[in-house]
C-alpha cells in the first residue's frame, strides 16, 4: 500500500523521517536550528537565545514562527 509521497506501508516512520526533515531543511537557518535544539535536543528558550545570540523575547517570536512555518509545510503535505 502506498502512503504520501511514495511510501509503503512496511515503511511509513522512514517516510515520515524524511518528510520532517526535508520541512527543516526549507526553513531558515536560525529557525531551523533553534526548533532542533527546543524539540531534538530538549534546551530551554533562554538557553537556545544564548546559542543563537537573540534576547529571549526575540527567541520565544522566531521559535514561534518556526512552528507555524513548520506546521503549515506539514499540513500542505499531508493535504496536499
Amino acid at each position: 500500500m502506498l502512503l504520501r509521497g511514495g511510501v509503503t506501508a512496511s515503511e511509513p516512520m522512514a517516510g515520515e523521517r524524511e518528510l520532517v526533515m526535508d520541512i527543516l531543511a526549507s526553513l531558515p537557518e536560525v529557525q531551523r536550528t533553534a526548533l532542533v535544539l527546543q524539540h531534538l535536543d530538549g534546551l530551554a528558550v533562554q538557553e537556545i537565545a544564548e546559542i543563537i545570540g537573540r534576547s529571549m523575547p526575540a527567541t520565544e517570536s522566531m521559535l514561534a514562527r518556526a512552528r507555524r512555518s513548520f506546521r503549515s509545510r506539514y499540513e500542505e503535505v499531508d493535504h496536499g
